[in-house]
């Protein structure tokens, strides 16, 4: 079942009497070919942005029907079932009925693709499109979004929306010694970026019937990679705890794999490979023992500190190594001794993360509200690492402390003339080593005061850049600084012994961008991804990298930013921080537009799309 997201809130006029209405109609068609597709689901819905008529809680609750519209899409909700939680919220406000109208409309495409609306009032809308198996363009997302605005009694022009078909990839799967491998998890992967950081990640999955074969359907247009996922070993023995991950056809290093392009409604079959036996490897063994002074018990144990995780990563993680999961798991023992079997040769950071029971916030001062929310439950983590490297032997001896972490503190610094609100500035913490994200998420948001003065408490050790929700679109972070030292695109480290002082140096007058994105044959690009890539000394550096979309007409507006050498391009799908990885972005390297920005210029450029290659071919 198809999943459509939104993020864009359009504005409503008041309804107005029935002559003042118009007709929303359109096709959907196969991209490309222009072959209708009928019984496509159709839903058009308004929002009651800058609707004056309604009160702030009723534009809320009229806003909240477009997750009615997604509703619809996945679980097959009728218009009438609509209809009645439409007025079954009208009633709960006390608002007339029919005060929010039909809020939310649905149809299906007829045999020649073709539907419509009668009687739309004056305002804009949104059409959302779904069907299974069929994908909108550009990225091949389930969403196909369109905007149109009705303004009676003038006609509104047909809309034109195109899909495209999903493709089958289909073959058979043989075991190390050339039997069918039953039962076995075939996963369809392709590259997905963290920061320009590249892995292969399943979107879409089957398992083998007793033959060996599988079939997997509705594969987006794309490229992929196919691999067989023998079973995780377990204490159990079983027959696949000797086999490698596999990838078409037959090699065990995705580096070396097929890549297969799936296009418009393709169906690739004899995709058909042998699992290949895991190498053989030595592993090793990695102990040692975690204390835990934060206890009042001394020494870890079960009964009165509980027991403390431990998670093992790669220092330099591979494209099979996850994001967020760890590579290995452990946990203490009564004693807070641990062991860590199966280790293959490597360089890994250990991580013991310990959580105390957790804290209530300070109570509410007397006379609150008994309707206020009770106290949160505050959660803290107090962790220490270690740097662990297997080379040709067990690792023993290991020794973590649990600790709290440092205190992180500085100031936020305004250049120039312009004044600045600072505290409306937030900061985040990025780890950029190994650490898990979780752990730097802990900490939350760090609030700047009208000094621009920030600190927080029990930051884990580990090197961070940062981020900074709430800063003026037009300014920009013009440098990071550590006892005076730029740290800007290094990062800096935190550790456990003292705390960390950051100057953030920030200008408000930063460069505006403007600009026209227009396809080969010189039309404008609708929903590029237009991105501004910095020059190489800064391209580790993400504060450094600027994203928009452009608009209907292809325009776009870059604000906030810094003066320095940059490359600008417009893509009409990518996938998201792929321009951050350096194999990626030297593809399209010749297709940018390279620009000088000086401080707090305006620019016009125009940029040439860069195309879907793979629907395209």
């Amino acid at each position: 079942m198809l999943v459509f997201l939104l993020t864009t809130v359009l504005a409503l006029a008041p309804s107005q009497a029935a002559q003042n209405t118009a007709i929303i109609e359109g096709r959907v068609m196969r991209a490309g070919s222009q072959e209708p597709i009928p019984n496509v689901q159709i839903t058009v819905i308004k929002s009651s942005a800058g609707e004056s008529n309604l009160s702030a809680r009723a534009a809320s609750v009229m806003d909240s029907f477009l997750n009615l519209a997604i509703s619809a899409a996945t679980e097959r909700i009728s218009e009438a079932e609509m209809d009645s939680e439409i007025a079954s919220r009208e009633q709960a406000l006390g608002l007339p009925p029919g005060t929010f109208g039909r809020a939310v409309r649905l149809t299906r495409t007829d045999a020649t693709g073709r539907f419509s609306f009668n009687n739309q009032p004056t305002g804009k809308y949104t059409i959302l499109t779904t069907h299974d198996g069929y994908y909108g363009l550009p990225g091949n997302t389930r969403l196909v979004t369109k905007y149109v605005a009705v303004e009676a009694p003038n006609p509104v022009p047909p809309t034109d929306i195109f899909m495209v078909k999903g493709g089958i990839i289909a073959g058979r799967v043989r075991d190390p010694n050339g039997q069918p491998a039953s039962d076995i998890t075939v996963l369809v992967t392709q590259f997905a970026y963290s920061s320009g950081r590249a892995q292969l990640i399943a979107v879409n999955s089957n398992t083998t019937d007793d033959r060996g074969e599988f079939r997997i359907f509705w594969v987006a247009p794309g490229e992929y990679y196919v691999d067989a996922s023998p079973r995780v070993a377990t204490a159990v023995p079983g027959r696949q705890d000797s086999w490698a991950r596999t990838f078409f056809p037959g090699v065990a290093d995705p580096t070396t794999a097929t890549t297969l392009v799936v296009k418009d409604g393709a169906e690739i079959e004899r995709i058909d490979f042998q699992i290949q036996p895991r190498a053989s490897t030595s592993t090793f063994t990695i102990s040692g023992k975690v204390s835990n002074p934060l206890t009042s018990s001394g020494p870890i144990t079960g009964a009165l500190a509980g027991v403390v995780p431990l998670t093992l990563l790669p220092r330099e993680p591979g494209l099979l190594d996850s994001w967020t999961s760890p590579t290995m798991r452990s946990s203490t023992g009564q004693n807070g001794e641990f062991e860590f079997r199966n280790v293959r040769p490597g360089s890994y950071d250990l991580f013991a993360a310990y959580q105390p029971p957790r804290l209530q916030a300070p109570a509410s001062p007397s006379g609150t509200s008994a309707a206020s929310p009770a106290p949160l439950l505050l959660t803290r983590y107090y962790i220490d690492r270690a740097r662990v490297d297997i080379h040709d032997s067990n690792v023993e001896g290991v020794q973590l402390q649990i600790q709290p972490g440092t205190e992180f503190r500085g100031k936020v610094v305004a250049q120039g003339s312009t004044s600045m609100t600072m505290d409306k500035i937030k900061i985040r913490l990025r780890q950029m080593d190994s650490m898990p994200e979780g752990f730097a998420v802990i900490v939350g948001e760090i609030s700047v005061d009208s000094k621009g003065e920030f600190s927080a408490q029990n930051v884990p050790s580990a090197r961070y850049t940062l981020r900074f929700p709430g800063l003026p679109e037009t300014a920009y972070v013009a440098d990071i600084r550590q006892g005076g030292t730029s740290v800007f695109d290094s990062g800096f480290t935190m550790g456990n012994q003292s705390g960390t002082s950051i100057e953030i140096l920030v200008n408000p007058n930063g460069a505006t961008i403007e600009g026209n994105v227009q396809t080969a044959n010189k039309k404008p690009s609708a929903s590029a991804t237009v991105v501004l890539v910095p020059s190489e000394n800064h391209r580790k550096n993400d504060l450094m990298y600027k994203t928009v979309q452009s608009d209907e007409k292809g325009s776009f507006v870059i604000k906030g930013v810094a003066p320095g050498e940059y490359t600008l391009f417009a893509w009409e799908s990518v996938p998201n921080t792929a321009w951050m990885n350096l194999d990626f972005l030297a593809k399209y390297q010749d297709r940018g537009r390279a620009i000088v920005v000086s401080q707090g210029a305006r620019m016009e450029v125009q940029l040439d799309l860069i195309p879907d290659e793979i629907n395209r071919r």
